[in-house]
Parts: C-alpha cells; structure tokens; sequence
C-alpha cells in the first residue's frame, strides 16, 4: 500500500453497478478515510518530531470503472517546509494503514490489540477504523491497484465486516468528569451491619471535594486463565461516569471500563493480563521507552502466577 503512489477500492454491488459512485457516499467514505489517516499521523508519528498535517491529505486522483473504483493519494500540494523526513514519515503512514487493511481482510479485528498494546492508542485508531469499514455497509469493497501497463485492477484485500462487540472489547473508553453546577460530589466509608437478615448501611466518614475519588487497590488480579498476585496491591483510580465505571492505574498505563463495577473489574484484569503477557514476550528493543517502564514495573509487582 503506498499513498504516495494512490490506492483504489473497488465498490461493487449495486452501489458500483453503473460504473459511478453517489456523490454523498463518496464524500462520506473520503471523510473516514481522511479521519484514520489524520489518527494514525497523530498517534503513529514521533512526538518529538516537526509534522505538518497539511502533507497527509488525501485526494482524489484517478477514477476507473468496471465497478467504481476510484483513486486516492497524499496530496503533492504542500511541502515539507518544516523537517527532511518527510519521506520517512509517510512511509509509517503507509505501513500502519497497510497492517490495518490486512487486519479487515483477514476479518480478524481483535490483531489491533497485537498492533497497539497501548490502549490509549489502541482506542482512537480502532474507532477510525470501524467508522470507515461501518460506513461502507454491506457494499462488497476492495482495495487494490492498477499496473502501469495494464487496465486489470488486481485486488490485495477484501474489507470484510468489522462487529460493533469486537470493536467495543478494542476500545477503552475514557470518562471526563465534567463539573455538576447544583450538587456535590463525596465520598465516603460506610459500615455495612446485618441483623435478623436485613443490611443496613451507616455512614462513618464523608470527604467532599472536587479531587475526591474511590480507590481501587487489589493484591489479586484474576482472569479466565490466570491469577496474579501482587507483591503489594496497585493503587487505581475509580470512578463512575453516567452509565460507565472507570478503573485506571496511572502507573501501568491501563483502564478497564464497564457497566458496572463487575465489568470494570474484569476488563481492567484482562488488559493487566494482556500487557503483563505481550510485553514479556517481546524485547526491549521492540517496546518503546515508556512501555519498557512499564515491564519492569509490572514485572516487579507480579510476585508469582497461578
């Protein structure tokens, strides 16, 4: 896949039958095509390096028919007035968005976790990539290019149906508390007593105030597969915005989301379970300087695996 060059998708069915595409539908799917190529420029590029945005446009460049398979590539508009690695940084652009097509071609959406351990990252390039293969509908799609010297498109990729499941169990979702005008916010340690069969709850301690919060600091970390007990407990955040609860362990870089706190609790242990697995069987050489951090804090506090 190389943008530089241009990429077509072929759009078969009854939206490509005539050899044209509806004028929305093309200007929807350039939309999301543009909004995961900006995702993965402003997550997949080096933080410390000089990137104008302005040089990963995308543009129409070609359209063919025999379906509907038009063209699109970085724009040749602007300049790279700010650095010489121009070349260097489209070619990350290129490899990231060709790993995520093989991923929709193969069906397999749940290899995003291996592409991204990092869940920050993870969560807005998931979501750019479902609103793209969403917003195409049942409309057979494929990616491929034309030889120079021929008019056969040879198709490299079958975009096949992305699950809404799996992309909610890729996307960790990050609740801004936003301020309540009329009411305020405590918390609190309730002692909890049982007599004759009934439960009655007594408020010991309230603490108010805007940087209040529950905490979550468990000693086991429990899985379908796996128990892990900690040397000392990780001191996590808890929250609970609208209709989520939120559990986050600064430290580790992780957050589980759900429902409810049951759900929480289980995500945030299968994320503890993934990055505990996937970091240990790669090299330090393969992580990034914060997730090496991370392995060797993790690996500390795990103090032994049932």
């Amino acid at each position: 896949m190389d943008l530089t060059d241009g990429i077509c998708f072929e759009f078969g069915g009854e939206l490509g039958k005539f050899n044209s595409l509806p004028l929305d539908f093309l200007i929807r799917f350039a939309g999301d095509f543009q909004n995961l190529i900006d995702t993965l420029v402003r997550y997949d590029l080096p933080q410390d390096e000089a990137v104008d945005p302005d040089n990963f446009r995308i543009e129409l460049v070609d359209f063919k028919a025999g379906s509907a398979i038009p063209k699109l590539a970085f724009t040749r508009r602007a300049q790279d007035t700010i650095g010489n690695n121009l070349r260097d940084h489209k070619q990350v652009i290129n490899d990231s968005l060709a790993n995520l097509l093989s991923i929709a071609g193969s069906g397999d959406y749940t290899k995003i976790r291996d592409l991204y351990p990092d869940s920050h990252t993870r969560s807005p390039i998931t979501a750019s990539l479902y609103d793209l293969i969403h917003g195409i509908g049942t409309t057979p799609t494929t990616v491929g290019s034309f030889n120079d010297d021929s008019e056969t498109f040879h198709p490299v990729y079958k975009l096949n149906k992305f699950k809404e499941s799996v992309r909610d169990s890729l996307i960790t979702t990050e609740m801004v508390q936003e301020p309540e005008k009329e009411t305020d916010l405590a918390v609190g340690r309730i002692r909890v007593s049982t007599r004759y069969g009934k439960k009655k709850n007594r408020i010991i301690e309230v603490y108010s105030g805007k940087n209040m919060s529950l905490e979550y600091a468990p000693r086991e970390i429990k899985t379908s597969e796996r128990c892990y007990t900690l040397k000392q407990p990780i001191r996590c955040l808890f929250e609970k915005e609208k209709d989520y609860f939120v559990i986050q362990s600064e430290l580790l870089n992780i957050i589980g989301t759900g429902y409810s706190q049951d759900e929480a609790v289980s995500s945030f242990s299968d994320e503890f379970d993934y990055v505990y697995q996937r970091f240990n069987e790669l090299t330090d050489d393969q992580l990034s300087p914060m997730n090496q951090i991370v392995k060797v804090i993790i690996n500390h506090l795990v103090d032994h695996i049932g």
